[in-house]
């Protein structure tokens, strides 16, 4: 079953992973994909993006000691870097929530590493592991943008990931799946 939709961010998948089981009952492996822009809070007022009720969860007392100014969607390149500063309530929420993040049956993909390397993703990196969330980031940019430049990006202005880029992610997830004895498809030897 994939819940994930376009423009999902790490409070959305939250949301979604704690729904699941009354929907869909027990899941044998939770897949997450993320991604450094993942701070960013969706627009409230566009109700696309609050069908898992992730409003309700940023004004839940879980997050009602975090303050500062809330960063919204709008143009990536603008909001990012304001995404990642201490002070705002979307960094504060970051840090809340991944302690919530599941340990058990639960793989994180790092979707963001194959089209963008930088300052923010490796603060984001650097926080889930402090945490012992291990992302699945098989290659370092560097090395798949010296062979294919441009190949895993939708365009050298959107930096989306292309089909190439989608059907290499699905590679890596089957491989670290079906060769993993921690995931409990295959068995230890």
């Amino acid at each position: 079953i994939s819940l994930a939709e376009t423009g999902d961010n790490i409070f959305d998948h939250y949301q979604k992973y704690k729904a699941t089981p009354e929907i869909f009952g027990e899941i044998d492996l939770n897949v997450f994909g993320l991604n450094f822009n993942d701070l960013i809070f969706n627009n409230i007022n566009d109700i696309i993006y609050d069908r898992y009720h992730t409003q309700s969860l940023l004004a839940s007392d879980l997050f009602s000691s975090c303050k500062g100014p809330e960063i919204y969607a709008s143009n990536l390149k603008d909001v990012l870097e304001s995404s990642f500063e201490e002070n705002t309530k979307n960094y504060c929420a970051f840090l809340k929530l991944i302690p919530l993040l599941p340990q058990n049956n639960s793989l994180y993909i790092n979707l963001s590493e194959l089209t963008d390397s930088g300052p923010f993703q490796t603060k984001f990196n650097l926080i889930l592991q402090k945490h012992n969330i291990k992302l699945v980031s098989p290659y370092p940019p560097e090395f798949i943008s010296s062979i294919h430049p441009n190949k895993y990006n939708l365009s050298k202005i959107d930096n989306h990931p292309s089909v190439e880029a989608n059907r290499y992610y699905t590679d890596v997830l089957y491989q670290e799946i079906t060769t993993n004895p921690k995931w409990g498809f295959i068995k230890n030897e």
